[in-house]
């Protein structure tokens, strides 16, 4: 609930056009979200706040649809003149991820994306053992009639394996290795490189 000084700065306050835009959080991966918001917070304030993170967190759990207006207003005495670009990202990627299937905004996933290619450069000898793995999961596809054996499992894997990493979950090695053994062939097909 806003106070009266809070109802005065919402009136008065200049919000960028995206914060007209519904955010629906049951589409979004809260836990993916939270690791972002944690981190980024703890960028803004130079130390983590269980606080400030917390408050977050409950603002946009609130409800299905939160109020990004009232929690830039919110947050301000705690970020300072950092609220209003915090918000502005946070809404951006919210808005993102609801539109995701896997509920995580494309950017985090692009960031992931960036991340595991640069791993892959630093270790050229993944390749070859990616490649038989790869063709070990043609060989289960073929006759699916539903996937393109290589294009879609490795699709599905990298986005299996882009989630999990931005969400901070662990993954079998075979599939980290198709991950970063055969990224850089397939994301011009599949992620729009």
């Amino acid at each position: 609930m806003a106070t009266g000084v809070d109802a005065k700065l919402l009136k008065s306050t200049k919000f960028p056009l995206e914060f007209n835009q519904k955010v629906d959080m049951q589409k979004v991966n809260i836990q993916v979200m939270k690791k972002w918001i944690a981190s980024t917070v703890t960028t803004i304030l130079g130390n983590e706040d269980d606080v400030v993170i917390e408050l977050i967190f409950n603002l946009i759990e609130g409800g299905r649809f939160p109020d990004i207006k009232s929690l830039q207003i919110q947050l301000t005495g705690f970020l300072d003149k950092d609220t209003a670009t915090f918000c502005k990202d946070l809404w951006k990627l919210l808005l993102s991820a609801q539109t995701s299937p896997q509920g995580v905004p494309k950017e985090l996933l692009e960031a992931k994306k960036q991340e595991l290619l640069q791993e892959k450069r630093l270790d050229r000898g993944v390749k070859n053992s990616s490649a038989a793995i790869v063709a070990e999961v043609d060989e289960e596809v073929e006759g699916e009639g539903e996937a393109t054996p290589g294009v879609d499992v490795v699709m599905i894997v990298t986005e299996v394996a882009l989630v999990a990493g931005v969400a901070g979950l662990a993954l079998h090695p075979a599939i980290v290795t198709v991950v970063t053994g055969e990224i850089e062939e397939t994301a011009e097909v599949f992620v729009g490189v």
